[in-house]
């Protein structure tokens, strides 16, 4: 009867356990720990003779030594293929939330970069592979536009001219 009941005392401590484990593993994964950094939201604004404006929102806080415009972030035409320009992150009472919004804006306007061709033509915005989370994990791949799905890698942001 002793040994049933040490049994079953040892049961209940694993179940505990086990629980704290699945919640606490069903936590990291709902605030985005132990994911990839992620591109969720890309906005830009600009005419053809206008500097380029574009702003990411990521899914998480980026560790801002890791960008680097004309090296980790490439904005890039027809006509220049690594313009220079301005990053400033987000403006926020946190730094985190700080952290999860950067806007670049071009020193040259549209034409410049991009070139002619009409209101089809894009540019690219580049982040690296080397662009990484406060938590050091990796940049995620854009080639589908469907975050928390791709791999790794350099993360090329089309634009094409609004209009």
């Amino acid at each position: 009867m002793k040994t049933m009941i040490k049994n079953l005392s040892n049961y209940k401590v694993l179940v505990s356990f086990s629980l704290r484990t699945l919640t606490g593993t069903a936590l990291l994964v709902l605030s985005g720990c132990g994911s990839d950094l992620q591109v969720i939201s890309k906005d830009m604004s600009t005419t053809p003779s206008q500097q380029i404006s574009i702003t990411l929102t990521f899914n998480k806080s980026v560790d801002r030594s890791s960008v680097i415009p004309g090296t980790s972030l490439i904005l890039a035409g027809g006509n220049n293929p690594n313009a220079p320009g301005v990053l400033t992150w987000g403006k926020s009472n946190t730094r985190a939330e700080k952290d999860t919004k950067l806007t670049f804006v071009s020193n040259a306007v549209w034409g410049q970069i991009a070139g002619p061709g009409g209101t089809d033509t894009g540019v690219t915005l580049t982040l690296k592979s080397t662009v990484k989370a406060h938590d050091r994990s990796s940049i995620e791949q854009c080639k589908t536009g469907k975050p928390g799905t791709e791999p790794p890698g350099d993360c090329v942001l089309y634009v094409v001219i609004p209009g």
